[in-house]
């Protein structure tokens, strides 16, 4: 994935306009291909939901890894690079495979986890905060809690949408008094 994808933002920074897609192997690349575009001042990302995400005035640069050949040569390799607010002021950053798998991942979870808040809600699980992947429910003690309803509630609704129906998607609940992290 980290390859692929790193190709993949590549290939569109130096081809702008075109699309390049990577997917898992198995699956339809137009359901659930992660797509990479140069459009403009941005190197777009869209994900299996459909939403963007943007990288501002990329370029691919030939730039020296952190490493050497095993003749002790430094070792050069193109990268995108791109502008980025970072703490608190304008960076430029380099894009590669783990980066832009982290992302990909950490947006995508976000896009599973938004139903489920709406869903949670409506189950009259009000919600205090989410934390990535997770959503935190303040609710009464005389309600009847029940982690599992919470769990499949969350479940069901992150699979309700046409790219995610055929996901593998898991969750757990627990319940105490404060928050805690396992």
């Amino acid at each position: 994935m980290w390859g692929g994808l790193d190709q993949a933002a590549i290939g569109a920074v130096l081809e702008p306009g075109e699309v390049h897609t990577w997917c898992a192997g198995g699956l339809d690349p137009r359901v659930h291909g992660i797509r990479y575009v140069k459009r403009g001042d941005f190197l777009l990302c869209r994900l299996p939901s459909g939403r963007m995400l943007h990288y501002f005035q990329p370029t691919v640069k030939n730039t020296r890894m952190p490493w050497t050949d095993g003749n002790g040569d430094p070792v050069f390799k193109l990268q995108v690079w791109y502008w980025t607010m970072k703490e608190g002021r304008w960076q430029h950053v380099k894009g590669y495979g783990g980066h832009w798998t982290e992302n990909v991942v950490q947006a995508t979870a976000r896009d599973l986890l938004v139903p489920a808040m709406y869903a949670l809600e409506e189950a009259e699980y009000p919600l205090a905060l989410t934390i990535y992947d997770e959503a935190l429910a303040e609710a009464s003690i005389y309600r009847g809690l029940d982690a599992k309803e919470y769990a499949a509630i969350m479940v069901k609704a992150a699979t309700s949408m046409p790219f995610s129906r055929d996901w593998p998607v898991r969750a757990s609940a627990w319940i105490d008094t404060r928050y805690k992290k396992d």
